[in-house]
């Protein structure tokens, strides 16, 4: 479907390969980092394994993750502001967009409707869309979040193409038939134990 499920019901997807994509992901932020995480479930799960990194500041325009990241003392929070979705918790328009720009990311962690060779990452929501394109702006590693679920699927708003991501974390083997389109771009794919 082109249209975006509320948050409650994505939260409820594939919540195994979600959570052990966050683990993997947060093994990649060192203490210190910069990162911003953008408003998917995927980085929600992120969120939940960083707790215990020491001075990094996280960006995000999620309002469950400045939730879920609250009570951590050694770490900044920066939220973006801007206009609340309701149905994604999340912060989107203008304000948004020029908070991001403001900063410079080490790393990005994000992850979209869906991923395939032939419309590459796309949104079903143009507001989230433009966000993700001004975080992959602002980053210096661009790490996808890409679980099993996103394969084949297809949102109407194209958001990045795989020249864009510098690394892929999946929760399975993508389709042999990829094999070709993954090798046009130098981006290393991990897969979360």
């Amino acid at each position: 479907t082109k249209t975006e499920a509320p948050l409650k019901i994505r939260e409820g997807i594939n919540i195994l390969g979600k959570d052990s994509i966050g683990r993997c992901a947060a093994e990649l932020v060192n203490d210190g980092d910069t990162i911003l995480l953008d408003a998917s479930t995927s980085s929600l799960y992120v969120a939940k394994h960083i707790k215990n990194k020491k001075g990094i500041t996280v960006i995000t325009n999620a309002e469950r993750i400045l939730i879920e990241l609250s009570g951590c003392d050694d770490m900044t929070l920066i939220s973006t502001g801007g206009i609340l979705r309701s149905k994604s918790l999340s912060y989107v328009g203008h304000t948004a967009e020029n908070a991001i720009s403001a900063y410079y990311a080490n790393k990005l962690f994000f992850s979209c409707k869906g991923f395939s060779p032939k419309r590459e990452l796309t949104d079903s929501n143009e507001q989230e869309s433009e966000m993700r394109k001004t975080m992959i702006r602002c980053s210096s590693q661009i790490i996808f979040l890409c679980d099993h679920t996103k394969f084949d699927k297809v949102g109407y708003v194209k958001t990045a193409k795989l020249t864009d991501i510098n690394m892929i974390i999946t929760d399975a083997p993508f389709p042999e038939s990829w094999n070709e389109y993954l090798k046009s771009a130098p981006v290393q794919t991990e897969i979360a134990k």
